[in-house]
């Protein structure tokens, strides 16, 4: 499929996804000069340093088993998104992966992990100042933008027009 990507495709990997980018461009999956935007990264999300231990990821994936709801609101909750239509409109998408599908992504959550340097590419790193999920993660200042305080870890909900702003700066800056 990215072979297959038109003229001024952008990749981007929000979160688990920024790290299968990451795995991609180091895999050389990735057609060159393609911009790729890693938002809210991290290399290694159990990171001794970082606030998640493998433990507590097993411990989710096992509640997701009967209680995916409940997995997903405590994330809703961390994740910063307000309670209301935004959250109802985040529960209904986040709730049609699935209980295997999210029990999985908590599986590579706490298996896939990267040494640093980030892998070099076209575009940029796009990080929310106070993002209680993603564990900090140096990216190459010249290609990191910092987005608003309040982000959380879903920038493009919270404040959708930074966003925007900062993802069109990276790709055409």
């Amino acid at each position: 499929m990215l072979e297959a990507a038109s003229p001024g495709t952008v990749l981007a990997g929000w979160s688990l996804g920024a790290l299968l980018v990451e795995d991609l461009l180091r895999g050389g999956h990735v057609p060159a000069g393609l911009d790729v935007v890693r938002i809210c990264p991290f290399l290694d999300f159990c990171d001794p340093a970082g606030p998640w231990k493998p433990m507590v990821l097993r411990r989710m994936a096992r509640r997701i088993q009967g209680d995916a709801p409940g997995v997903l609101e405590d994330f809703a909750d961390l994740a910063g998104i307000p309670s209301g239509p935004l959250r109802h409109a985040w529960m209904d998408q986040a709730t049609t992966i699935g209980e295997e599908g999210l029990a999985e992504g908590l599986d590579v959550l706490g298996s896939l992990r990267f040494p640093a340097p980030w892998t070099d590419a076209p575009g940029g790193f796009l990080v929310s100042p106070d993002d209680a999920v993603a564990p900090p993660a140096r990216s190459p200042e010249a290609h990191t933008l910092v987005l608003p305080e309040g982000s959380g870890h879903v920038p493009f909900l919270i404040h959708p027009e930074s966003f925007s702003l900062a993802l069109r700066e990276l790709v055409e800056g």
